[in-house]
């Protein structure tokens, strides 16, 4: 775990100004911390009765309030060993959502769900590398083999972002959750380490290429490739570091 000291640089760009900030892992756009009771209560409350939230979690239909249910899972959260939770930021501090696993031991396989309660960073690629971070994490630091999870067959945005990561359709359960007047289809999905690394090292290095490029002697090199170059041999070159697709959040 790293504890991140935020450089003056980093306030004037609105960078968390805290002397110490908690971060558990830290990808490209976000970081991941563990929970924090008296300062995410009140969010996790508010997402979890969001109406266009809750219709991606199933759990629209009930109404929460701080002194119930999500409370009470705050507190059930320090006695659960086989579960990991963690609170999702961006890299400026801002809390917007939460990803956990429910891990098996002994078949070394871990049910995962993800939420992005702030809704303006849906879209934006923060689902991506949060994925991306947690299965890292998950297969080579935990070593499972198996990571699982549901989604409703009408949220295409995050079939997509799973998709991305190597998880692939394994069964699905027909008309099996009943949301506004009908019956959904439950997806099932997995991704197995052995599909996953290959993956993960081609994000990495992208990820890699992208920060090496905030050194100095760095940005002579990229114009080099990405300006000269191509005007030299009177083409473009698309370098693989660079060539990303859209993604899309959880």
């Amino acid at each position: 775990m790293d504890i991140g000291y935020p450089t003056d640089e980093n306030k004037e760009d609105g960078i968390m100004e805290e002397k110490q900030r908690i971060i558990f892992l830290k990808g490209k756009k976000v970081v991941l911390r563990p929970l924090n009771k008296e300062t995410d209560l009140k969010n996790c409350t508010k997402w979890m009765n969001d109406q266009e939230i809750g219709r991606y979690l199933g759990n629209a239909y009930l109404p929460k309030s701080l002194e119930q249910e999500e409370e009470e899972w705050f507190d059930d959260l320090v006695k659960r060993k086989d579960h990991v939770y963690l609170a999702i930021e961006t890299l400026k501090g801002i809390y917007i959502g939460n990803i956990s696993m429910a891990i098996s031991w002994k078949d070394r396989n871990a049910g995962l769900g993800v939420c992005i309660g702030e809704k303006e960073y849906w879209g934006k690629g923060f689902g991506t590398d949060v994925m991306m971070l947690l299965l890292e994490y998950a297969f080579n630091t935990l070593n499972l083999r198996k990571i699982c999870l549901t989604v409703f067959d009408f949220n295409k945005r995050a079939k997509r972002v799973y998709e991305k990561c190597g998880f692939i359709v394994e069964g699905v359960s027909k008309e099996h959750v009943y949301q506004n007047g009908k019956y959904i289809d439950l997806i099932e999905m997995a991704v197995f380490k052995k599909d996953f690394l290959p993956i993960w090292e081609k994000y990495n290095l992208v990820r890699s290429n992208l920060t090496n490029l905030n050194a100095p002697h760095m940005w002579g090199i990229f114009l080099c490739y990405t300006v000269f170059l191509p005007r030299l041999f009177h083409g473009s070159l698309s370098l693989s570091f660079l060539n990303l697709s859209n993604t899309h959040c959880v």
